[in-house]
């Protein structure tokens, strides 16, 4: 069963949201022509960005990052 806001129009709010994306190696160059590649991603809302994995602590999961610095 999926929740549904009421039938009335609430005002939405015009916040730019960014995908940013990594290129984590310079062998993408050549992998690039047979389809392959290591990227890493982050989505960028308010000034932070919000990514999965690759960091450099110890634990995993959805962390918090300064924009276009991974």
């Amino acid at each position: 069963m999926f929740c549904r806001k009421n039938s009335t129009r609430s005002q939405r709010g015009s916040v730019p949201v960014h995908l940013n994306v990594y290129d984590l190696t310079s062998i993408n160059g050549y992998a690039y022509w047979v389809g392959l590649g290591v990227y890493h991603s982050g989505v960028q809302v308010h000034g932070v960005e919000y990514a999965f994995g690759a960091h450099e602590y110890p634990t995993t999961g959805i962390f918090e990052a300064e924009p276009k610095t991974l």
